[in-house]
C-alpha cells in the first residue's frame, strides 16, 4: 500500500488527483491509500467523497481508498509521499495578491510582482512548519511542492527546514514544449526538450527529435507562439528560444496592467465562483464529480505530478522539467535557490541534464529572480521590515525601492485572512 498524504486537500481539484491516481493503480497493480489533510473538516468530507466517487468510476481506481484529517500529524504519519498544495489565505487572498499591484502601475499575480511578495509574506512562515512536521512524521517521504511561491516554498523545505527528499513540479514548461513541437509539425512525445530556468521564469531551449533540434523551426512560427506564451514574436526571433508564458509579466508589464485593470476582475473571483459550485455539484447525490473538477482544468495532476509519484515508486526513469536545488547545475546562480530544469526522475535524487547554453540577457534575468528570491526568503522567514522592503526592490517587476515601500505598506494593511488551507 502506497500512502499520499495532500496537504491542502479540500482544494476543489484534488478530484482530478484522485482520478490520476486511480490511472495509475489500475496500471501497475498498485494499492493506493489517499489521505486528504486540511482544516476545514467540511470541506474536506465533501471533497474526500467526491475523491471516492472519481477513483471508483476510473478503471483500476478499485485499488485506491480515500480518507481525510484535520489533524496534521496523523495526516502525514507514515506518508510514503506528501502532496504540497496548500493555499495560504484561500482564493479571498489571492484575489488581493492579484488586485492590489494595480494601484502601483503594476499587472497583478499571484507568483510574480509584489503580489507574488505578498504571498510569500504569509505562506512561508505556514509552510516552513508544515515542512517541519512532515520531517517528524514522514521523514523519508517524498515532498512534492505545488505550493506557490513555488521556488521560495522549495527552499524553505529543503535549505531552511533540511527535508531530504523535494521536488517541486509545474505544467507549464510540459506544456510549452507541446506548443513548440506542434509549431514544428511533430509528436510531442517523439522529442526530447530542454527547459532552463527558475519557476515561471524560464525557457524551452531546445527541442531535439534525434540528433535534430526542431526549435528554430519551431520558431518559424514566432507569431503564433507569441500569441499562445503572451510575449511579442521579436523576442522570441532574438533570443532563439521559448519563453515560458509567465515571463508576459516581465516582458510587457504595463501591457499587462493595463489589459486586468480593462477587464477589472481578476482569476482568483472566477476561482472563488467556481469552487462554489464544485462544492454543491460534491455535495449533491446527483451530482458528476468528475465533471465539475475538470472545469478547474487543472493539468498538472496527469501532466506531471502522478508521472513523476509513479517514476519514483515503481523505480523507473523519466524525463521531466522538475524544481531542484541548483547545487551548481546553472554556474551563474546561487547554489540554494530553487532552479527549474529538464531531469531524469525516478531512482534516486533528479538528475539534471547538461542545460542549453543562454542568452546574456536571460541569465541576467535569472540573477536578478534569484536575488530577489534568496532575500525574500530570509526577510520573511527572520528579517525586519528594511529586509523585506530590501528583497522587493530586487523583484524583476518592482522598478525602485520607493515602490517596493509603498507595495509594503499595502500588503501590511491588510488585514483578515481566511483559512490556510
Amino acid at each position: 500500500m502506497t500512502r499520499i498524504a495532500v496537504l491542502g486537500g479540500s482544494s476543489v481539484s484534488t478530484p482530478q488527483f484522485a482520478e490520476a491516481l486511480a490511472g495509475w493503480a489500475g496500471e501497475s497493480g498498485r494499492d493506493v491509500e489517499l489521505v486528504l489533510v486540511g482544516r476545514s473538516t467540511d470541506k474536506l468530507r465533501t471533497v474526500a467523497a467526491a475523491c471516492s466517487r472519481v477513483a471508483a468510476e476510473t478503471p483500476g481506481g478499485v485499488g485506491v481508498i480515500v480518507r481525510w484529517s484535520a489533524g496534521i500529524d496523523e495526516g502525514l504519519d507514515g506518508a510514503d509521499v506528501v502532496l504540497n498544495q496548500v493555499r495560504v489565505g484561500g482564493l479571498q487572498a489571492r484575489a488581493f495578491d492579484e488586485r492590489f499591484p494595480w494601484r502601483l502601475g503594476l499587472p497583478g499575480e499571484e507568483t510574480m510582482g509584489p503580489g507574488g511578495f505578498s504571498n510569500a509574506c504569509r505562506t512561508l512562515p505556514v509552510v516552513r512548519d508544515l515542512f517541519e512536521r512532515c520531517a517528524a512524521a514522514a521523514p523519508d517521504a517524498l515532498i512534492v511542492n505545488l505550493t506557490n511561491p513555488a521556488g521560495m516554498v522549495h527552499q524553505v523545505a529543503e535549505r531552511v527546514v533540511g527535508c531530504r527528499r523535494v521536488v517541486t513540479l509545474c505544467d507549464s514548461p510540459v506544456t510549452l514544449a507541446d506548443s513548440a513541437a506542434s509549431a514544428a509539425g511533430v509528436d510531442p512525445g517523439a522529442c526530447e526538450s530542454v527547459y532552463t530556468g527558475m519557476n515561471h521564469f524560464g525557457w524551452l531551449t531546445s527541442l531535439r527529435c534525434g540528433d535534430e533540434d526542431l526549435l528554430p523551426r519551431a520558431l518559424e512560427k514566432a507569431d503564433e507562439l507569441a500569441a499562445k506564451v503572451g510575449v511579442d514574436s521579436r523576442v522570441l526571433r532574438w533570443l532563439g528560444a521559448l519563453p515560458n508564458p509567465y515571463l508576459r509579466y516581465v516582458y510587457h508589464p504595463q501591457r499587462l496592467c493595463a489589459a486586468q485593470q480593462a477587464k477589472g476582475t481578476v482569476r482568483a473571483e472566477e476561482l472563488l465562483t467556481l469552487e462554489a459550485e464544485a462544492l454543491q455539484v460534491y455535495g449533491a447525490a446527483d451530482g458528476d464529480p468528475r465533471i465539475m473538477a475538470h472545469r478547474r482544468h487543472a493539468a498538472w495532476y496527469g501532466v506531471c505530478v502522478v508521472p513523476v509519484i509513479a517514476a519514483v515508486c515503481d523505480a523507473r526513469v523519466i524525463r521531466m522539467p522538475v524544481g531542484v536545488l541548483n547545487r551548481g547545475h546553472l554556474s551563474f546562480l546561487p547554489d540554494d535557490v530553487m532552479v527549474e530544469v529538464t531531469a531524469r526522475v525516478g531512482v534516486g535524487p533528479p538528475e539534471p541534464i547538461t542545460a542549453d547554453a543562454l542568452p546574456l540577457d536571460t541569465q541576467s534575468m535569472l540573477v536578478r529572480n534569484a536575488t530577489y528570491e534568496r532575500l525574500t526568503v530570509d526577510a520573511v522567514l527572520a528579517g525586519d521590515r528594511e529586509d523585506r522592503v530590501r528583497a522587493l526592490s530586487q523583484n524583476p517587476l518592482v522598478p525602485s525601492v520607493d515602490v517596493a515601500r509603498s507595495a509594503l505598506e499595502i500588503i501590511e494593511g491588510r488585514v483578515g485572512t481566511s483559512e490556510a488551507m
